[in-house]
């Protein structure tokens, strides 16, 4: 049955490869994502503990940016899933 094509307009498309090729790609995409965001997530917990402490000066800016980046960079990759 690979060899079966449906015409729609323009176009052929061929099942089931095509099918199994898009879900190849689904879930390749799906497992990177998740490879990111599990480090976000590990480095998300210490800023929360440091966040706790009082840090003040540089140090509590530069906490301040890298919560900032994290919340953006698994947002965006929840976007993504």
């Amino acid at each position: 049955m690979s060899g079966v094509s449906i015409n729609v307009g323009w176009r052929s498309i061929r099942l089931p490869k095509e099918k199994e090729m898009y879900k190849s790609k689904i879930n390749f995409f799906i497992n990177l994502v998740h490879e990111i965001r599990t480090p976000l997530s590990l480095i998300r917990l210490p800023l929360e503990k440091l966040r706790e402490e009082e840090i003040k000066g540089k140090e509590n800016k530069y906490i301040s940016v890298i919560e900032k980046e994290c919340r953006l960079s698994i947002g965006n990759h929840q976007s993504v899933t």
